[in-house]
């Protein structure tokens, strides 16, 4: 058994993952967590938007490891807070 298969075999909810190879992980975990909890407040909506733009946003959004509908909602809430 390899020091990573041990690591994520002795990891625990209670105690946050230190280990750098392990964040990532538990950033989804509190995410998945997170979600859960939003889903009840958020609805889905449908908008038309131009097909290069969105091309370019996706893989933006890949490249960055950002979620789309998230860079989303922020561009919305700050918009609506400016004015």
């Amino acid at each position: 058994m390899n020091d990573v298969t041990e690591k994520i075999r002795k990891y625990s909810r209670q105690q946050p993952v230190t280990d750098k190879k392990f964040k990532f992980s538990n950033d989804l975990l509190a995410r998945a967590v997170q979600s859960d909890k939003i889903k009840q407040h958020k609805k889905r909506r449908n908008y038309t938007i131009n097909k290069h733009t969105i091309d370019r946003f996706k893989q933006l959004c890949q490249k960055r490891g950002w979620i789309m509908s998230v860079v989303v909602e922020n561009k919305i809430k700050r918009l609506i807070d400016n004015i």
